[in-house]
């Protein structure tokens, strides 16, 4: 076919490699990956570069036949390099397309929805009845959304899945669109069209039919939320965007300007407010000037590089955080260890508790059982969520903001919980690890300590004592004990105190066992204690403790193994523990009065009292 009448691509050098078009126009061609960076990094990073901006030099079509065909193919590297600093090398694929609607000038795809580069498709009508300058227009409009889908990544990919990038007209692309078009005025051309609002050669449809038509049609060809087709009503006005690009000047990068930095702080709590999302514990960064409220209708909650917004007004008049938050207050620090446990104290300053909330029963027909903490330890499941930890972090933040009531509800759920399916190890590294207000609130996490330690009882036939000093916890206790004193001191303490305890429910099992006649005192051996006599570990324990409770331990053990006609065992004890032992707190003393002589009944009398005395404060003194 010979070419056009008019056709002079052969008169010129460059001809070839317009039709070429660069690789724009190959098929199936190896896409690059994303960046995966930052809309406001991506942002940043443009706008920066276009403040050395140089206008290029751009040639108006030569051949009227295909000059504004080839256009689009010609230019594509140059605006690149000048305005998106040539990061859409390689990764796009442009072509015409005449099967878009009229009044849609253009139709910008993520990767793999029509080639597996960004597809850029330009309305073929506009080769007939536009300027160079339109087609430019066009073609930038579209190479900037180009741009955000090449550094960021289609929605929901890269480690910025929240910030969307769903090809619309938001504040990152609207602020780097104005930037262009106040240094964008390439020589040799007429004034370059309005970049959002291009329509001066275009025909839109006037009636409701035709329209819906229209959105028929783009539907059926872009996914719906993923694709630009220039129906340019959701920018966002210049001064928005001036206030945004003020924002981003006086944001600093981490690392060089390669386009793979990242910022330390992409939203300062200088410039943005973060709105909280407790179900997804997300923060959505909003403009200070963006934002629906005034400064004094709301308390910042500053946590890490966010400032949470709480409206005063939502702020529960019995919390006693609220004392703290007077109207001269403008923030409070929360030294949260994670979004987890902002998002609950959040919660509780909305709800008045926090997730999972405690169940509060006021039909007058159902009777609350107490709590029934702290918990016993049951068979270790990694996939169950360590609620106990939540609730000691609770503790520990509210000790810190001295949030009194925050503090008291943790300690309520840290008893109220019968069972822990957690890792007792990580949980005793919470109490012991986490920071206090003062030794107060320290001493109240010890003393639950105090009581989770020996829970178990007589019902299970060990205790999570028992628990932690065998099996999977072994080791982990072990190293516990070294490395925390604190946490050493108060395990022996409550190893002493359960050993005590133990000690004396043998004693009074053998001497009950002892007084029945023959076979029904060997029977009875032990029966009132399910976990049976104390171990050679725990007799041991028991004879540095309290020597002389121990001789009567083992004084009573040996006179139940071996049960001898006469008088009775209690007295022989009786004997044993006068020679023997000469401490008031010893418990044996308290049977005592029933078998001494007449003559010394006044003075045994008192002496009962006075042991009945040291025995309640016995296991108190050694706490």
């Amino acid at each position: 076919m010979s070419p056009h009448s008019k056709c002079i691509c052969r008169d010129y050098p460059e001809a070839p490699e317009e039709k070429s078009g660069c690789g724009l126009r190959a098929l199936k061609a190896f896409s690059l990956s994303n960046l995966g960076i930052s809309e406001v990094l991506a942002t940043k990073l443009a706008l920066d570069a276009l403040e050395c901006f140089q206008p290029p030099h751009l040639e108006t079509p030569r051949c009227p036949s295909h000059g504004y065909k080839y256009l689009p193919f010609r230019l594509f590297n140059t605006l690149d390099s000048h305005l998106f600093r040539g990061v859409l090398k390689d990764q796009v694929y442009l072509r015409w397309s005449k099967i878009l609607p009229s009044a849609v000038h253009g139709l910008t795809s993520k990767p793999g929805s029509r080639d597996t580069r960004i597809t850029i498709d330009l309305q073929h009508a506009l080769l007939k009845d536009v300027s160079a300058e339109g087609i430019i227009s066009v073609l930038i409009h579209h190479m900037a959304h180009a741009y955000f889908l090449a550094c960021c990544g289609p929605p929901g990919v890269g480690k910025n899945r929240s910030e969307r990038q769903n090809l619309g007209h938001d504040l990152a692309y609207s602020t780097l669109l104005y930037k262009i078009m106040d240094v964008f005025q390439p020589q040799g051309f007429k004034r370059m069209p309005n970049l959002f609002l291009f329509n001066r050669a275009r025909r839109h449809p006037k009636d409701q039919r035709q329209l819906c038509r229209v959105e028929r049609t783009v539907a059926h060809l872009a996914e719906p939320g993923k694709c630009c087709t220039f129906q340019s009503t959701d920018f966002l006005d210049r001064k928005t965007c001036r206030d945004h690009t003020l924002t981003l000047n006086e944001i600093n990068l981490n690392g060089g300007h390669d386009g793979k930095s990242d910022l330390g702080d992409p939203y300062p709590k200088s410039h943005y407010i973060h709105v909280v999302d407790i179900g997804q514990q997300s923060f959505t960064p909003v403009l200070r000037t963006q934002y629906p409220y005034q400064p004094k209708d709301y308390i910042e909650l500053h946590y890490k590089n966010y400032a949470a917004p709480f409206l005063r007004s939502d702020l529960r008049k019995d919390c006693s955080l609220a004392s703290k938050l007077s109207e001269e207050v403008n923030f409070l620090n929360i030294p949260a260890p994670s979004h987890q446990i902002f998002c609950a104290l959040y919660s509780y300053l909305l709800n008045g508790d926090y997730p999972p909330e405690l169940v509060k029963i006021t039909s007058p027909y159902i009777t609350a059982r107490n709590a029934e903490g702290p918990p016993v330890i049951l068979t270790y499941i990694p996939e169950v969520e360590n609620f106990l930890a939540t609730d000691i972090r609770m503790f520990s933040l509210a000790s810190m903001l001295d949030f009194s009531d925050l503090r008291d509800s943790a300690m309520e759920r840290m008893h109220s919980l019968s069972e822990t399916h957690a890792n007792p190890i990580s949980i005793l590294q919470e109490i012991y690890n986490n920071p206090t207000r003062n030794d107060d609130d320290r001493d109240r996490l010890r003393r639950w300590v105090l009581e989770f330690l020996p829970k178990g009882g007589t019902e299970r036939g060990f205790t999570n004592i028992d628990v932690l000093q065998t099996g999977q916890w072994r080791e982990g206790l072990a190293k516990l004990r070294k490395e925390n004193g604190l946490f050493n001191m108060d395990y022996s303490t409550a190893c002493e105190s359960l050993v005590l305890e133990k000690a004396s429910a043998c004693i009074n099992a053998f001497n009950e066992a002892s007084r029945t006649a023959g076979q029904a005192a060997g029977n009875n051996t032990g029966d009132p204690l399910n976990n049976g006599p104390l171990s050679p570990e725990e007799l041991e324990l028991l004879r540095q403790v309290h020597p002389q409770m121990s001789k009567l331990y083992e004084t009573a053990a040996a006179s139940a193994q071996n049960p001898a006609p006469g008088p009775n065992i209690e007295e022989d004890s009786s004997e044993q523990a006068s020679s023997d032992c000469r401490s008031e707190h010893c418990p044996f003393h308290i049977k005592q009065q029933n078998h001494h002589h007449n003559h010394h009944h006044h003075q045994q009398r008192q002496e009962d009292q006075d042991s009945d005395i040291s025995y309640k404060h016995l296991f108190r003194n050694i706490v």
